[in-house]
């Protein structure tokens, strides 16, 4: 199969616009924003929600993407209560999945967010 990439990021890096045939109309969208923290998390758990979603790039999380970004914020919280004891698998899944959310330099040259929509930092919740 080849490597198919949604119409939004076709459209952010300019692609849709010399090949506009590549958009697909019925692509799944995120309905809402990616909302607070598991109402049964911990402090710290909590604390690594908001950091990470704070330097997500705007417009990248939806609704949808919650059990992905627990999955990495679980895996950060055991990181940091014992990095020492941290195996290297852990360590490379927390990076590989960063790099999804464009939280690496390299992978965040892939995310391009259009200059003339104005986001305000709480829409990253609502």
């Amino acid at each position: 199969m080849a490597n198919v990439k949604p119409t939004a990021l076709h459209k952010l890096t300019g692609a849709h616009k010399k090949n506009p045939d590549r958009a697909r109309g019925n692509e799944a969208k995120p309905r809402l924003g990616i909302g607070s923290a598991p109402v049964n998390a911990s402090a710290g758990f909590s604390d690594v929600w908001d950091e990470v979603v704070s330097n997500v790039c705007p417009g990248v999380l939806g609704n949808c993407d919650r059990l992905h970004l627990e999955i990495v914020c679980r895996l950060i919280s055991q990181f940091r209560c014992d990095p020492e004891g941290t195996s290297s698998a852990k360590i490379g899944m927390i990076e590989k999945m960063l790099g999804k959310l464009g939280m690496n330099p390299i992978d965040r040259i892939k995310i391009t967010v259009p200059q003339d929509e104005e986001v305000r930092p709480e829409d990253a919740y609502f």
